[in-house]
């Protein structure tokens, strides 16, 4: 299962923010992000800040392309890269995720309210049009909190295709978009704020590659 038993050293830690006091309408891509921005992350190559990139036998991440690139070589691996702070309470997250090499099978996404390693929401697809919805409950596991990788018609499939994910979460309210399009919606009052995260993982074949850009966060 992703993340299990990998040990704390696989996971990436990112700190990169600015805060703007404006608020309105901003372009990003072929999509308008509403509201006031209070983090914006759009990546330059070779400069990786505070970000702290990785690189063994099990994989790297670093900024290429710009972009955040997430590279695993083995099955059975997952890497997050979390931003240290801000920490976020209500907020609307959007990102552009696209995977360039690899098995259609593997997973990336976000992760957000994050109280630690053991403690978070999560929100991942995968190349071939499946999703998942879960929360990690420290030691005991996970907890899903859709059905086991559903499929969305919503999500453009297959290499180089970038599907953009975005999460509104407004107290308990935990709401999830495709590609601007409304995917589904919970209540769950586990998390009420915490860190967000990119996240990546491989089962069965390695070789993954994906690319993360374009991150907003936003006031609800």
């Amino acid at each position: 299962m992703l993340f299990g038993g990998k040990g704390t050293n696989r996971w990436l830690l990112t700190l990169s923010f600015i805060v703007l006091t404006t608020a309105g309408c901003t372009l990003m891509g072929n999509r308008s992000i509403q509201g006031q921005i209070i983090f914006e992350e759009y990546f330059r190559t070779g400069e990786t800040g505070n970000w702290l990139t990785e690189s063994d036998s099990q994989g790297q991440s670093l900024v290429a392309n710009e972009a955040m690139v997430i590279e695993l070589d083995q099955p059975g691996t997952v890497q997050y890269v979390t931003l240290q702070e801000p920490a976020f309470g209500d907020f609307v997250l959007d990102v552009d995720i696209t995977q360039t090499e690899g098995s259609l099978n593997s997973s990336f996404g976000i992760l957000f309210r994050m109280q630690g390693d053991a403690a978070f929401y999560r929100f991942s697809i995968t190349g071939n049009g499946l999703y998942i919805l879960e929360k990690r409950i420290g030691e005991d596991g996970w907890e899903r909190l859709s059905e086991d990788w559903p499929e969305s018609t919503l999500l453009l499939r297959g290499l180089n295709q970038t599907n953009q994910l975005r999460v509104e979460a407004i107290g308990p309210q935990l709401s999830f978009y495709i590609n601007d399009q409304p995917l589904t919606s919970i209540v769950d009052s586990s998390y009420a704020g915490g860190r967000i995260a990119l996240a990546a993982g491989t089962f069965n074949q390695g070789g993954l590659r994906v690319a993360f850009d374009n991150v907003v966060v936003t006031h609800p």
